[in-house]
């Protein structure tokens, strides 16, 4: 079930949530359960609910920078974008009167969702208004241990309703050592696993200190990424970086994205 009408609105700084970049996390728990028989899209989102909540799908935190070169970047392929329920500004009526509405979509992490739970409830629910940390706290433990299908229609809904790019959860399923499960996913796991799911042999490697293949790929193309546009700040480098890489080479010979990172001055050195 969904709450909300799909759109392309966005409230905060970000790029058009075109479709085919973004998949609602009720769409993703319905392709979930379409690949396994006997599961639940229900179930899936009991699960994905709780990684929400807990912050599973939050964005790092950016390197320290100007006010205005953070208004630059496109955080909508970096966080979570949620529904903001609230009263428009066009509204002439009290807000004692007026009925809230969807006024669009807006980057966010675990602690914006669970603020935009509080407000659905308290204005779909009749639930009280919760403000304090300590409230809102009380509020997410107390639907942290329940099942999906036991959540009112208005919360399901917004849950259901929460998008996230497909190259954030790519590069989640790929840590995860499976495939995402929309239609004509990229298998990004296809260079590590078999059709049948059995791992294949690592490959055995000479003595002396490991050295992952892909680094040569890494270096090479976060340059040419670099040159083509000055603008990309070294986290969005290696994001990308790594999810082209991980077509590439096997799952083992990846390093971390935190690695890549770090290294990232060195690769970008003199451009």
């Amino acid at each position: 079930m969904h709450f909300l009408a799909y759109t392309d609105t966005v409230w905060r700084r970000g790029s058009t949530l075109a479709s085919d970049d973004f998949i609602s996390f009720g769409d993703l728990a319905a392709y979930e359960a379409d690949r396994r028989s006997g599961a639940s899209a229900s179930s899936y989102m009991t699960l994905f609910a709780r990684f929400i909540l807990k912050g599973a799908f939050d964005a790092e935190p950016l390197d320290p920078m100007p006010f205005v070169d953070l208004m630059a970047i496109d955080q909508s392929r970096l966080c979570m974008q949620i529904p903001l329920i609230g009263f428009s500004p066009s509204n002439t009526d009290t807000r004692s009167s007026a009925a809230p509405v969807f006024l669009g979509y807006g980057s966010a992490n675990s602690d914006s969702v669970i603020m935009q739970l509080a407000l659905v409830d308290q204005f779909f629910e009749n639930g009280e208004a919760r403000t304090s940390k300590a409230e809102l706290r009380a509020f997410v433990s107390d639907h942290e241990g329940k099942e999906f299908d036991s959540y009112p229609d208005s919360i399901q809904g917004f849950f259901n309703d929460i998008l996230i790019a497909k190259d954030i959860l790519r590069y989640w399923y790929r840590m995860r050592g499976v495939t995402p499960p929309w239609p004509k996913a990229s298998n990004d796991n296809a260079h590590g696993n078999t059709s049948t799911g059995t791992p294949k042999a690592f490959p055995k490697r000479k003595r002396g200190r490991p050295r992952c293949s892909a680094w040569d790929f890494i270096k090479a193309r976060s340059r040419e990424m670099k040159k083509a546009d000055q603008t990309l700040y070294n986290k969005v480098i290696a994001a990308r970086v790594l999810n082209q890489a991980a077509e590439k080479f096997c799952t083992t010979e990846l390093p971390a994205e935190t690695t890549v990172i770090k290294n990232m001055g060195r690769i970008l050195k003199g451009l």
